[in-house]
Protein backbone atom coordinates (compact mmCIF):
# COMPACT_ATOMS: atom_id res chain seq x y z
CA UNK A 1 0.00 0.00 0.00
CA UNK A 2 2.04 3.05 -1.49
CA UNK A 3 -0.87 5.51 -0.98
CA UNK A 4 -3.46 5.55 1.68
CA UNK A 5 -7.29 5.68 -0.64
CA UNK A 6 -10.07 7.54 0.98
CA UNK A 7 -13.35 8.14 -0.50
CA UNK A 8 -14.11 11.38 0.11
CA UNK A 9 -11.86 14.82 0.55
CA UNK A 10 -12.53 15.98 3.81
CA UNK A 11 -9.84 17.52 5.80
CA UNK A 12 -10.52 15.23 8.84
CA UNK A 13 -10.57 11.61 8.30
CA UNK A 14 -11.21 9.16 10.90
CA UNK A 15 -10.53 5.37 10.27
CA UNK A 16 -12.00 2.94 12.35
CA UNK A 17 -8.95 0.29 14.07
CA UNK A 18 -10.28 -2.45 12.16
CA UNK A 19 -10.30 -0.65 8.77
CA UNK A 20 -7.08 -2.10 6.67
CA UNK A 21 -5.63 1.09 6.44
CA UNK A 22 -5.69 1.82 10.31
CA UNK A 23 -3.87 -1.47 10.01
CA UNK A 24 -1.70 -0.44 7.48
CA UNK A 25 -0.57 2.35 9.46
CA UNK A 26 -0.31 0.93 12.58
CA UNK A 27 1.08 -2.47 11.97
CA UNK A 28 2.93 -2.50 8.42
CA UNK A 29 4.11 1.22 9.00
CA UNK A 30 4.23 1.51 12.34
CA UNK A 31 3.67 5.25 12.23
CA UNK A 32 2.98 7.83 14.82
CA UNK A 33 1.72 11.23 15.71
CA UNK A 34 2.31 13.70 13.08
CA UNK A 35 3.31 11.02 10.79
CA UNK A 36 3.13 12.51 7.05
CA UNK A 37 1.52 9.68 4.57
CA UNK A 38 0.43 9.91 1.21
CA UNK A 39 -3.10 9.98 0.33
CA UNK A 40 -5.63 10.66 -2.32
CA UNK A 41 -9.62 10.55 -3.37
CA UNK A 42 -10.58 8.04 -5.67
CA UNK A 43 -11.35 9.19 -8.88
CA UNK A 44 -10.07 12.57 -7.23
CA UNK A 45 -6.47 14.49 -5.99
CA UNK A 46 -3.49 13.34 -4.28
CA UNK A 47 -1.91 14.80 -1.51
CA UNK A 48 -0.66 14.08 1.93
CA UNK A 49 -1.96 13.72 5.20
CA UNK A 50 -0.79 14.16 8.84
CA UNK A 51 -1.21 11.97 11.37
CA UNK A 52 -3.13 13.67 14.67
CA UNK A 53 -4.15 11.13 16.73
CA UNK A 54 -3.87 6.80 17.68
CA UNK A 55 -6.23 5.57 19.87
CA UNK A 56 -7.36 2.02 20.26
CA UNK A 57 -10.85 2.74 18.20
CA UNK A 58 -9.24 4.71 15.19
CA UNK A 59 -6.30 6.93 13.53
CA UNK A 60 -7.23 10.10 13.44
CA UNK A 61 -6.20 12.29 10.01
CA UNK A 62 -5.59 15.77 8.62
CA UNK A 63 -5.11 15.66 5.22
CA UNK A 64 -4.55 18.35 2.63
CA UNK A 65 -5.26 17.27 -1.59
CA UNK A 66 -3.89 19.72 -3.99
CA UNK A 67 -2.57 17.16 -6.64
CA UNK A 68 -3.10 15.73 -9.74
CA UNK A 69 -3.14 11.96 -10.30
CA UNK A 70 -0.43 10.85 -13.40
CA UNK A 71 -1.99 10.54 -16.67
CA UNK A 72 -3.56 7.22 -17.69
CA UNK A 73 -1.38 5.16 -20.83
CA UNK A 74 -3.45 5.41 -24.17
CA UNK A 75 -3.52 2.10 -24.23
CA UNK A 76 -6.49 0.01 -24.23
CA UNK A 77 -7.01 -3.91 -23.50
CA UNK A 78 -9.22 -6.95 -25.06
CA UNK A 79 -9.44 -9.78 -22.36
CA UNK A 80 -10.41 -13.11 -23.62
CA UNK A 81 -12.28 -14.15 -20.25
CA UNK A 82 -10.08 -15.59 -17.12
CA UNK A 83 -10.90 -17.39 -13.83
CA UNK A 84 -11.91 -14.94 -11.53
CA UNK A 85 -9.03 -15.33 -9.26
CA UNK A 86 -6.83 -14.03 -12.02
CA UNK A 87 -9.03 -11.47 -12.83
CA UNK A 88 -8.26 -10.27 -9.57
CA UNK A 89 -4.89 -9.95 -10.10
CA UNK A 90 -5.16 -8.46 -13.35
CA UNK A 91 -8.00 -5.84 -12.15
CA UNK A 92 -4.74 -4.71 -9.59
CA UNK A 93 -1.72 -4.92 -11.72
CA UNK A 94 -3.32 -2.89 -14.86
CA UNK A 95 -4.85 -0.34 -12.17
CA UNK A 96 -0.96 0.18 -10.99
CA UNK A 97 -0.12 0.02 -14.78
CA UNK A 98 -1.81 2.66 -15.13
CA UNK A 99 -3.99 1.30 -18.23
CA UNK A 100 -6.69 3.33 -19.49
CA UNK A 101 -9.49 1.23 -20.05
CA UNK A 102 -9.81 -2.85 -19.83
CA UNK A 103 -12.53 -5.23 -21.47
CA UNK A 104 -13.27 -8.58 -20.91
CA UNK A 105 -14.99 -10.68 -23.36
CA UNK A 106 -16.31 -14.66 -23.44
CA UNK A 107 -14.20 -16.06 -26.04
CA UNK A 108 -14.71 -19.07 -28.33
CA UNK A 109 -12.26 -20.96 -26.37
CA UNK A 110 -12.83 -20.16 -22.76
CA UNK A 111 -15.01 -20.63 -20.12
CA UNK A 112 -18.11 -18.78 -20.30
CA UNK A 113 -19.68 -18.53 -16.95
CA UNK A 114 -16.07 -16.81 -15.90
CA UNK A 115 -18.09 -13.39 -16.45
CA UNK A 116 -21.06 -14.65 -14.02
CA UNK A 117 -18.50 -14.67 -11.40
CA UNK A 118 -19.32 -12.48 -8.17
CA UNK A 119 -16.87 -10.63 -8.50
CA UNK A 120 -18.64 -8.88 -11.35
CA UNK A 121 -21.81 -8.48 -9.87
CA UNK A 122 -22.69 -5.19 -7.37
CA UNK A 123 -19.04 -3.38 -8.46
CA UNK A 124 -17.28 -5.92 -6.56
CA UNK A 125 -14.54 -5.45 -8.91
CA UNK A 126 -13.83 -2.21 -7.70
CA UNK A 127 -12.09 -3.79 -4.57
CA UNK A 128 -8.76 -5.11 -6.42
CA UNK A 129 -8.74 -2.10 -8.42
CA UNK A 130 -8.38 0.29 -5.59
CA UNK A 131 -5.57 -2.31 -4.62
CA UNK A 132 -4.04 -1.36 -7.70
CA UNK A 133 -4.29 2.27 -7.12
CA UNK A 134 -2.46 1.51 -3.71
CA UNK A 135 0.12 -0.29 -5.52
CA UNK A 136 0.64 2.15 -8.47
CA UNK A 137 0.12 5.36 -6.36
CA UNK A 138 -2.96 6.94 -8.41
CA UNK A 139 -6.32 7.64 -7.73
CA UNK A 140 -7.60 7.39 -11.40
CA UNK A 141 -8.32 4.03 -12.90
CA UNK A 142 -9.10 2.10 -16.04
CA UNK A 143 -13.14 2.29 -17.36
CA UNK A 144 -13.69 -1.80 -16.96
CA UNK A 145 -16.32 -3.15 -19.07
CA UNK A 146 -17.35 -6.83 -20.07
CA UNK A 147 -18.46 -7.50 -23.60
CA UNK A 148 -21.32 -10.25 -24.43
CA UNK A 149 -19.41 -10.73 -27.84
CA UNK A 150 -15.72 -10.51 -29.20
CA UNK A 151 -17.70 -7.74 -31.77
CA UNK A 152 -19.04 -6.35 -29.32
CA UNK A 153 -15.70 -5.61 -27.18
CA UNK A 154 -14.00 -4.35 -30.58
CA UNK A 155 -16.67 -1.92 -30.51
CA UNK A 156 -16.19 -0.79 -26.97
CA UNK A 157 -12.12 -1.04 -27.21
CA UNK A 158 -11.63 1.00 -30.86
CA UNK A 159 -7.95 2.77 -31.17
CA UNK A 160 -5.97 4.60 -33.23
CA UNK A 161 -3.38 1.50 -33.26
CA UNK A 162 -4.36 -1.77 -32.95
CA UNK A 163 -2.41 -5.31 -32.28
CA UNK A 164 -3.62 -8.45 -32.12
CA UNK A 165 -1.34 -10.83 -29.65
CA UNK A 166 -0.99 -13.90 -31.06
CA UNK A 167 1.58 -16.88 -30.77
CA UNK A 168 4.28 -18.14 -33.71
CA UNK A 169 2.62 -15.48 -35.69
CA UNK A 170 4.63 -12.99 -38.12
CA UNK A 171 4.75 -9.19 -36.78
CA UNK A 172 4.06 -6.43 -38.86
CA UNK A 173 6.32 -3.35 -39.35
CA UNK A 174 4.69 -0.66 -37.17
CA UNK A 175 6.69 2.53 -36.78
CA UNK A 176 7.90 3.65 -33.38
CA UNK A 177 7.14 7.07 -34.82
CA UNK A 178 3.14 6.99 -34.62
CA UNK A 179 2.55 8.14 -30.95
CA UNK A 180 -0.80 10.33 -30.91
CA UNK A 181 -3.73 8.51 -30.29
CA UNK A 182 -5.04 5.32 -28.96
CA UNK A 183 -3.06 2.02 -28.58
CA UNK A 184 -5.59 -1.48 -28.26
CA UNK A 185 -4.08 -4.60 -27.39
CA UNK A 186 -6.30 -7.89 -28.23
CA UNK A 187 -5.44 -10.47 -25.52
CA UNK A 188 -7.09 -13.77 -26.48
CA UNK A 189 -7.70 -16.77 -23.83
CA UNK A 190 -4.50 -19.48 -23.03
CA UNK A 191 -6.47 -22.36 -25.59
CA UNK A 192 -5.79 -19.27 -28.24
CA UNK A 193 -7.69 -17.47 -31.07
CA UNK A 194 -10.32 -19.62 -33.43
CA UNK A 195 -9.06 -18.86 -37.07
CA UNK A 196 -12.41 -16.80 -36.86
CA UNK A 197 -11.82 -14.34 -34.25
CA UNK A 198 -8.11 -14.03 -35.81
CA UNK A 199 -10.25 -12.94 -39.12
CA UNK A 200 -12.71 -10.55 -37.09
CA UNK A 201 -9.84 -8.88 -35.81
CA UNK A 202 -7.18 -8.39 -38.37
CA UNK A 203 -10.57 -7.22 -40.50
CA UNK A 204 -11.64 -4.63 -37.53
CA UNK A 205 -7.85 -3.39 -38.34
CA UNK A 206 -5.34 -5.03 -36.08
CA UNK A 207 -2.16 -5.75 -36.84
CA UNK A 208 -0.09 -8.98 -35.13
CA UNK A 209 2.10 -8.63 -32.40
CA UNK A 210 4.32 -11.62 -31.73
CA UNK A 211 4.65 -13.16 -27.74
CA UNK A 212 6.69 -15.76 -29.27
CA UNK A 213 6.36 -19.08 -30.30
CA UNK A 214 4.56 -20.59 -27.46
CA UNK A 215 0.88 -19.96 -26.09
CA UNK A 216 1.29 -17.89 -22.97
CA UNK A 217 -1.20 -17.97 -19.73
CA UNK A 218 -3.56 -14.80 -20.41
CA UNK A 219 -2.09 -13.16 -17.33
CA UNK A 220 1.66 -13.49 -18.71
CA UNK A 221 0.29 -11.75 -22.05
CA UNK A 222 -0.98 -9.19 -21.03
CA UNK A 223 1.71 -7.93 -18.78
CA UNK A 224 4.70 -9.25 -21.35
CA UNK A 225 2.40 -7.39 -24.32
CA UNK A 226 1.81 -3.96 -21.98
CA UNK A 227 5.67 -3.95 -21.41
CA UNK A 228 6.29 -4.32 -25.17
CA UNK A 229 3.79 -1.59 -26.49
CA UNK A 230 5.00 0.76 -23.61
CA UNK A 231 8.58 0.44 -24.42
CA UNK A 232 7.82 0.68 -28.16
CA UNK A 233 5.90 3.94 -27.86
CA UNK A 234 7.65 5.77 -25.28
CA UNK A 235 4.96 5.52 -23.01
CA UNK A 236 6.77 5.17 -19.85
CA UNK A 237 7.55 8.88 -19.06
Amino acid sequence: MNIIILENAEKKIVLPSGDRRARHITDILKADRNTSLRVGVVGGLMGSAFINNITPDCVELSCTFTDEPPPLLPVRLLVAAVRPIVAKRLLRDLTAAGIEKLVFFPAKLTEKSYLSSNIWKNNNYMEYVLHGCEQGIRTNYPDIQLAPSLKKAIELVSGDIRFICDENTRQESVSAQISAGIISLAIGPERGWTEEERDMLLDNGYKNLSLGSGILRTETACHVALGRIIERFSLAG
